[in-house]
């Protein structure tokens, strides 16, 4: 029976004990039924896997194998990072997949996987123990606590060198065993010369030598279908394997980062990450290393674009701030459009901005993008879900901006962006995104072109100097990656990709304060018009001037 199955079947008869449903069995019955109970402890000692609950980042990382063969993940600290990545591991050697697995599939076994940790001491105690669930191979009464299933490992194919296990034949469910060997990157790439694979390689931390033996790793997938997945906390800061990923425009590199609070119990189901653990950690430890640590992100220094610590730049607006006083503020959507519902093409995102009057201060409220709703919906990124996700918050007449593009078409034919929101009732602005000429009066000068993107960029860095441009950099997960990553290249120009959300809140927070409408007129409208004035008329009333 599947590994999963098992696990449901133990589930299901928790939740029906009771003594009505004991008295309905027969002796035989209950004799059955105890057997299976008392090995039920045993049964998830060594079958750990049954257990693994993905935090969405996880899941994130996991589909993003449909579309590319190699992924890096930069993490922080203690979120999951190898145990996460060694839930996937597993399930590829064994062949099987849970039911809420989204990712590649290895169906037909026979293959040749590596593990590649920093040093042999790393390897043993965080590969090898994640997934055979010891540090030295010699123990066998632990062997199987990972999150390989114990049933699964061939325990006499293990090749041993003292406590460390060079390889081991892993059994899978098409009946054709995997092998997984395991290495340190300190015996150097050469160990791996001559070899090819098949599976999966997990490159784990970096270390100096990772570029030759992802070279290495590269060249021994090249023609087999081979993936190649690492996962690193940038210790060493932005390395060139880093760079490499981080950098790539050929769409076929994969790079995600994750943070604490992609694990925090405020932000996520289940998180295991507290406000108190970042506090000890703030307190322990360098500003430098704890923007690495928490963020999973290399210190950019001088080469991000908006080089403002996150401090700095964080607020904590609530809704019912902006509902509250609705006449003081001012809403409007900023958007960018992708062109393809898959996980490799750039999404369609939505950001929502409000602007308070009072002390002149822009917010960024709430975000969103396509790819959140590929698996609900069929063309998400298309401008007929978005105003659906426009139509469902709590401010659907707020005025929408579009960039340049709106004035194309999605369908391929005369039906412009901005026409077809206007036909599904969008509060779309009739022109595509141009700097407000009020704004080019001001110090930073005319720009050189009406959507000159070097004059925005200088436009929200001004903002975020003064104070005047604040983000609740907890909230919107997919802006802060993009945000914690943005860099200029050597010709002056901004590095062009991974920069759609933060397009999206350009454009809203260049056009808020003249093209902005008060949030009072962007609420939902009740239905009947006289509760609609009183309601109006009350919160004037207890507005304070």
């Amino acid at each position: 029976m599947s590994l999963w199955k098992t696990h449901e079947l133990y589930q299901s008869l928790d939740e029906k004990l009771s003594p009505t449903y004991l008295e309905s069995l027969t002796e035989d019955e209950l004799i059955e039924l105890n057997d299976f109970i008392s090995e039920k402890n045993d049964w998830y000692r060594y079958n750990k896997l049954a257990t693994f609950k993905p935090y969405p980042y996880q899941l994130e990382y996991y589909s993003a194998a449909l579309s590319h063969r190699q992924r890096y993940l930069s993490c922080s600290n203690r979120i999951g990072k190898s145990y996460g990545m060694a839930a996937e591991m597993a399930q590829h050697l064994c062949g099987d997949y849970a039911t809420w697995w989204n990712g590649y599939r290895f169906e037909n076994g026979g293959e040749i996987f590596w593990c590649i940790g920093l040093t042999q001491e790393s390897t043993n105690g965080v590969l090898m123990k994640e997934l055979l669930g010891v540090s030295d191979c010699r123990n066998l009464i632990d062997l199987g606590t990972g999150s390989i299933p114990r049933e699964y490992i061939d325990v006499d194919s293990m090749v041993k060198d003292g406590e460390r296990c060079k390889s081991v034949r892993i059994k899978h469910v098409s009946g054709k065993d995997n092998i997984l060997h395991f290495y340190a990157a300190t015996q150097g790439p050469m160990v791996l010369a001559g070899q090819t694979v098949g599976g999966m390689i997990w490159m784990d931390e970096q270390s100096p030598q990772e570029m030759e033996i992802y070279d290495q790793a590269r060249t021994r997938t090249m023609t087999t279908k081979g993936h190649i997945a690492v996962t690193a906390t940038p210790e060493l800061g932005p390395t060139e394997l880093w760079q490499t990923f981080h950098d790539d425009e050929s769409g076929l590199l994969y790079m995600q980062t994750a943070t604490w609070w992609d694990a925090h119990e405020k932000y996520v189901e289940g998180g295991h990450i507290t406000d108190a653990i970042i506090d000890e950690q703030r307190a322990s430890c360098s500003p430098h290393k704890f923007q690495m640590r928490s963020k999973g992100i290399p210190v950019m220094g001088e080469g991000a674009v908006y080089d403002f610590g996150e401090d700095a730049i964080n607020t904590h607006i609530h809704i019912d701030e902006i509902l509250k006083a609705p006449f003081a503020y001012k809403m409007l959507w900023g958007c960018d459009f992708g062109y393809a519902a898959t996980e490799r093409a750039d999404p369609s995102t939505l950001i929502l901005c409000a602007y308070k009057m009072e002390n002149d201060t822009i917010y960024v409220v709430d975000e969103w993008n396509s790819k959140k709703d590929m698996l609900k919906v069929e063309l998400p990124h298309q401008p007929a879900h978005m105003a659906k996700i426009i139509k469902e918050s709590l401010f659907p007449n707020a005025p929408l901006i579009c960039p340049h593009d709106g004035n194309g078409s999605a369908h391929g034919d005369n039906t412009t962006r901005i026409a077809e929101f206007k036909s599904l009732g969008i509060n779309v602005i009739s022109k595509v995104f141009e700097i407000p000429k009020q704004l080019t009066k001001g110090v930073i000068g005319a720009p050189s072109h009406p959507r000159s993107l070097e004059w925005t960029i200088q436009y929200l860095n001004t903002l975020f100097s003064q104070g005047k441009l604040k983000i609740d950099v907890n909230k919107p997960q997919g802006l802060m990656k993009e945000y914690r990553t943005y860099q200029w290249k050597e010709n002056g120009k901004p590095v062009d990709k991974n920069n759609h959300h933060l397009d999206a809140m350009r454009y809203a927070v260049v056009t808020i304060k003249h093209r902005g409408l008060y949030a009072s007129h962007c609420l939902h409208i009740p239905t009947n018009r006289w509760a609609d004035s009183s309601d109006i008329d009350n919160r004037m009333k207890s507005r304070r001037f």
